[in-house]
């Protein structure tokens, strides 16, 4: 795993995610990087992306999906889940000149109604 997903790494992900919201995660029709990416969100609130390459969350998603993720479609993701209302920016911060911690609060309202 690439030492830039330090973040990532200490949480130990692996597939079945283990918080309350997961169950509920599994059961959307939604395209499976969306579903991981909201897997994520619900876990953690926060997204660590990188301007350049895939490191941060996108590499750390690849082993769910058996693939490599490119940060595109983690910015796509996560652009579907704003647009449905499942997520909720709350803020960003830069790191340095190459790495975004963006937050997300999840709407569990709204994520009972799907």
């Amino acid at each position: 795993m690439n030492s830039r997903n330090n973040f990532y790494a200490k949480h130990d992900i692996k597939k079945g995610w283990n918080h309350p919201l997961a169950t509920k995660v599994r059961q959307l029709d939604l395209a499976p990087v969306t579903k991981e990416t909201l897997q994520a969100v619900c876990m953690w609130r926060k997204v660590k992306l990188y301007k350049t390459g895939n490191s941060g969350l996108p590499n750390s998603l690849s082993p769910h999906l058996n693939r490599q993720v490119d940060r595109a479609e983690v910015v796509d993701a996560l652009s579907t889940l704003e647009n449905m209302k499942l997520i909720s920016r709350l803020g960003y911060q830069v790191i340095n000149q190459n790495q975004v911690e963006i937050e997300y609060g999840v709407n569990t309202f709204v994520l009972d109604e799907y």
